[in-house]
Order: C-alpha cells, then structure tokens, then sequence
C-alpha cells in the first residue's frame, strides 16, 4: 500500500454556466482592414461549499463535500484608440466581446474543510489551470464562427504572470 497522501481535491466536473458572443451595434466584420486589438482577464472569481448526499458501497447515505469555482473570462477585440483606456481595454468601447462563466466543481477528499487561504491559493491558480484551457478553445471557435481574425492566447492564464484578486466566499450550503 502506498503511504502517498491523496491530494485535498478530486476534480468532479467542469461546465460553462453561461457565454455570450456579440458584436458592437457599429461594427461590422464584413469591412476588411480595420485594425483589432485583443485583451483578455479573468473578470472574477468566487467559491461555493456545499454538501450533497449519495450513496455508498453498503446502500447508506454519505455526504459528498464539494467546492464549487464560478470563473467569468472576459475577451474583447477593440481598435486601437479604443484599447488606451488604461485598463487593458476591457471596461471600455470594445468591436467584439466574449464571456463565459466557467464553474469547476471539486470533491473533498477529507472531512475537514480548508482554510479560506487555501482555498484563495487553490483557485487562483489550479481552479485556473483547469477551466483556462476551455476558455481558451472557445475564444478561439467563437473568433473562427464570428468571421474574425484569431487571437492566440497564451497557454498559461495571465495571473500566473500577473497577480490575481482572491476569490470571495460566497457562502456554505
């Protein structure tokens, strides 16, 4: 038997709770030559402990502890006089915009809940790590199914150069 510690979280599921594509009402993709700049964030972030019932081996009931992530991303194409808002664009006038609300579910491998700051450091950096490339492949398709110009985005999130606000407990259910 291996005296290897099982890691706090077994990943459950990773699902996109909404999304949207849209394009300002002035822009028009068909025109060809108009500049575009794309930025892109993770807008915000935020968990949720819950506690679901299933059954076990012998037919009883056990709880199942899970931590639910919702990530939103956020993506936009923008000329370059929109981009200089000094705040990489993204509250800003934008041509194109992409969003997607990303919810990663862990289960807990151990009865005892995490400190809060364990939680923070898991989700700005594994929670990302997962849901990332999902967002990544959607900007992609949606930039391909929109008629526009694809953006490669980098294969890392950008907090991992950047730092991240730590996500906010919503609350215990």
């Amino acid at each position: 038997m291996s005296s290897e510690k099982k890691p706090k979280f077994t990943i459950n599921t990773i699902i996109f709770r909404n999304s949207k594509t849209a394009f300002s009402d002035d822009f028009d993709p068909t025109i060809p030559g108009i500049e575009l700049v794309g930025s892109f964030r993770i807008a915000s972030q935020g968990y949720l402990i819950k506690t679901a019932q299933t059954l076990d081996e012998s037919g009883g009931s056990k709880d199942l502890h899970i931590i639910q992530y919702n990530t939103t991303y956020a993506f936009r194409y923008q000329t370059p006089e929109q981009n200089q808002s000094g705040n990489g664009g993204i509250d800003s006038k934008f041509l194109v915009e992409i969003t997607a609300e990303i919810i990663s579910e862990y289960l807990l491998n151990e009865f005892i809940e995490p400190p809060n700051e364990y939680l923070n450091i898991w989700g700005g950096r594994n929670v990302l790590l997962h849901t990332w490339p999902y967002w990544r492949e959607f900007v992609q398709s949606s930039l391909q199914k929109m008629g526009l110009p694809g953006m490669t985005m980098p294969i890392l999130p950008p907090s991992f150069v950047a730092p991240l606000p730590a996500p906010q407990a919503a609350g215990t259910k």
